[in-house]
């Protein structure tokens, strides 16, 4: 199990992420599926921990 992020390394992770492209990716997975999937999960290593 990696270390949490904390402090410059998280704030530095975040200055990276684009959160809206995650967001239109999960909504295309949902579409993709039908909207039948009952759990989606985040690809942000943040979002999972």
């Amino acid at each position: 199990m990696s270390k949490k992020l904390t402090g410059k390394a998280l704030a530095k992770f975040e200055a990276k992420r684009d959160v809206w492209q995650e967001v239109l990716d999960g909504v295309r997975e949902i579409k993709a599926w039908g909207g039948k999937r009952k759990c989606i999960e985040a690809k942000s290593y943040v979002v999972q921990k």
